[in-house]
């Protein structure tokens, strides 16, 4: 996977959705991001439709949120990976 730490959803079509390279090929992944809190703002299984940076289609602030990333895959065991996506406006 190839997990891009910032998006830019400024509507310049450049960087406005988090995009995660490869995570196709695990169609039962789950991804989740949450705010500063631990309030969950976005949760997807099989990641068809990347992360715009809204929350119940509400723009969010600038600033970090942290994800977790749940390949749930039967052929290999991958550990969740988590880290830090940035809004950058």
């Amino acid at each position: 996977l190839v997990i891009y730490d910032g998006i830019t959803p400024n509507g310049d079509l450049i960087n406005d959705t988090w995009t995660i390279v490869g995570i196709e090929r695990f169609e039962s992944a789950m991804v989740t991001v949450y705010d500063r809190w631990g309030q969950l703002i976005f949760k997807s299984t099989g990641y068809a439709k990347p992360w715009d940076g809204t929350n119940k289609g509400k723009e969010l602030p600038m600033g970090p949120y942290y994800y977790v990333i749940e390949l749930n895959s039967f052929d290999v065991s991958i550990p969740p990976i988590t880290g830090v996506i940035s809004i950058i406006k």
